[in-house]
């Protein structure tokens, strides 16, 4: 049964705080995206939030499930990073996932999702993922669309209105002075509409949508911000290319990068200067 949309939750507490991890996609500033070309990607099962305000986790779950077609729980990701006042931040959501991701098969969450039930913390080990995420350069429409077409989604914030979601598959966005709250969606498609380029977003209101089309006119309006990529691997990035040494009686460790942007991760962990040529290769050592 479809519900209005003063009854359904939301919870993204606003733009992300500055955070360790928070650094900038390589190579993908000045993109143009062609609209008429499906990304590829499958629809996630939908979920349905319900009264809590875990939009943040909902979205960084369905994000996952496009990675590795794992169906994990939510409340796992909510119940460690909401705010007291409920309502949480996507990095905090995306470090909980880097830290352990729990199944729908080893926890089953709360139906209905409320935000009482949601805050109740989940006593199960889980499993680790290497997870990799990163702020594309360019937050436009054709930026986030290219984003999703190299990166199997992309997540992100959007300002709303209660008025302006009356229609909840293709919303209008609110002006500065309407603003009510925001929300956090996973967008994994794009399309070209009679008027307008269009991405397309999983729904945590699945009960009464499945999906959401945010048009054009929401990003030049300036309500979607906050937008994320991640890589997801299975196992711990530190566990699997990780080496001790010995060196004149010296013990350490020599910590690997299998790709150019976990390299260049480690090098932003240690504070240390990412030593790439123009042709994208990498010939200095590094001590760390």
């Amino acid at each position: 049964m479809e519900e209005d949309i003063e009854q359904l939750g939301k919870g993204l507490a606003g733009p992300d705080k500055p955070d360790p991890r928070d650094y900038q996609l390589m190579g993908a500033s000045t993109v143009t995206n062609d609209f008429n070309q499906p990304s590829g990607l499958k629809t996630p099962p939908g979920k349905d939030q319900g009264s809590s305000l875990s939009c943040t986790a909902q979205a960084v779950a369905y994000y996952f499930w496009q990675w590795t077609g794992i169906d994990i729980s939510r409340q796992a990701i909510y119940s460690e990073i909401f705010l007291p006042q409920g309502g949480s931040y996507f990095v905090d959501g995306l470090n909980e996932l880097a830290r352990r991701v729990v199944t729908l098969q080893e926890h089953k969450d709360p139906n209905p999702q409320t935000e009482s039930k949601m805050r109740v913390k989940v006593n199960v080990a889980g499993k680790k993922y290497t997870v990799t995420f990163w702020r594309p350069k360019q937050q436009d429409i054709d930026g986030i669309a290219w984003a999703i077409k190299n990166y199997k989604g992309c997540i992100g914030g959007v300002n709303g209105h209660n008025a302006g979601w009356k229609n909840k598959i293709e919303p209008t966005p609110p002006m500065a002075v309407e603003v009510e709250w925001a929300h956090a969606l996973y967008f994994y498609d794009n399309v070209l509409s009679p008027s307008s380029k269009a991405l397309i977003a999983m729904s945590s209101w699945f009960k009464s949508a499945p999906h959401h089309i945010i048009k054009d006119n929401y990003f030049i309006s300036g309500n979607t911000f906050s937008f994320w990529v991640m890589e997801v691997k299975e196992g711990n990035l530190v566990n699997e290319f990780i080496d001790t040494i010995n060196n004149k009686g010296k013990v350490g460790v020599v910590v690997y990068a299998d790709t150019v942007e976990n390299y260049k991760y480690l090098c932003k962990q240690y504070k240390v200067d990412p030593k790439i040529q123009p042709d994208g290769t990498i010939t200095t050592d590094i001590t760390i």
